[in-house]
Formats: structure tokens, C-alpha cells, sequence
């Protein structure tokens, strides 16, 4: 089994607004939209969006690493001049693939009756994965949906820190075992 990062999203918070003008001098590939613009810096892979009503509030996707969140941190203080106040992880996604093929009847009746803090969703006609939803308090704490296939592969969606996803991942392997 594999765990991948394929997208964390965070929010920051910048102490003032970045500087425009020395940010037409960096090198820097800025796009302009009606309500807000974009950043991509060549050496990082992710997408900085500021949305013009709030220039203090940095939306960060893109991010296939934790490890990337250090360099974007990095980039913001030393590159832009910006002084952090606060950030947040809003969303990830994490994708892997199981050994073996899933008995998705055998998982759903496994957490029925064993795991009353999750529910399950499941249509194969709309969609060919098993939605592994946890509660709506535990949602607010953030803990992620589990999207398991009947091949194996799963997506861990919607942690809001990476112990959250760790979590889900030894969830769904005793689940499967």
C-alpha cells in the first residue's frame, strides 16, 4: 500500500498587503482576473491567488508535498517581504492503491456495524466508489472522507492537517485487512 500527496490548499494570513510594484520586478508569472490575480514563482509548484478584496489573505493550492509548505513560507518572507500572522490548511487530497481488489458490500456492513462515527454512500450506477463520510461534529474537526474503490485505490479528501490523514489511512487499512 501507498499513500500520495496529491493537493493540500492553505490559507495565510500577511501582516499588510504585498507590495504590487515589487512584485512586477520579480520573476514572477502574474495573471490578472476581474476579482482577484494569480502568482506562480518557477521554482515553486504551487498557485498563490489573491483575491482583491482581501490583499492580506493568501489562497496557496497546488501544494503535493508538506514538505512544500516549508519553501512556500520560505518564499513569502525572503522573495516578497511578506511577514506571516496566521495559516491554515483548508483542504487536501491524498491518493493511493490497495494490494487487492475490495468486497465494497463486505466494507459497508464492517462500518455499519462497527464504526458509528462514519456512513456510507454507495451507487454504483453514479459513481463506482464507496463514500466513507464521517460525522458532521467530526467533519468540523476535520477529519477527511475516504473515497475507497472496488480495485483498491482510495482518495483521502478534506483533512485539514496531516495526523487527520494518517488517521484515515490506518483506518482504511484495518478496514480492508
Amino acid at each position: 500500500m501507498n499513500l500520495r500527496c496529491r493537493n493540500i490548499k492553505i490559507n495565510v494570513t500577511l501582516a499588510q498587503s504585498i507590495d504590487s510594484g515589487l512584485l512586477h520586478s520579480k520573476d514572477l508569472t502574474i495573471t490578472n482576473k476581474k476579482t482577484c490575480f494569480t502568482l506562480r514563482y518557477v521554482y515553486l509548484d504551487c498557485v498563490i491567488t489573491i483575491y482583491k478584496h482581501s490583499p492580506t489573505s493568501l489562497h496557496i493550492t497546488g501544494i503535493k508535498s508538506p514538505s512544500v509548505i516549508i519553501e512556500v513560507f520560505e518564499f513569502l518572507s525572503n522573495f516578497i517581504n511578506a511577514r506571516v500572522i496566521s495559516s491554515k490548511i483548508n483542504n487536501s487530497m491524498f491518493c493511493g492503491k490497495l494490494d487487492h481488489h475490495v468486497k465494497i458490500s463486505c466494507i459497508v456492513r464492517e462500518i455499519e456495524r462497527n464504526c458509528s462515527f462514519y456512513s456510507c454512500n454507495f451507487c454504483e450506477e453514479i459513481f463506482p466508489a464507496l463514500f466513507i463520510k464521517p460525522a458532521k461534529d467530526k467533519r468540523k474537526e476535520g477529519v477527511p472522507t475516504i473515497l475507497l474503490f472496488p480495485n483498491g485505490s482510495f482518495i483521502i479528501m478534506g483533512a485539514t492537517n496531516i495526523v487527520k490523514v494518517k488517521h484515515a489511512f490506518m483506518f482504511l487499512t484495518h478496514l480492508v485487512k
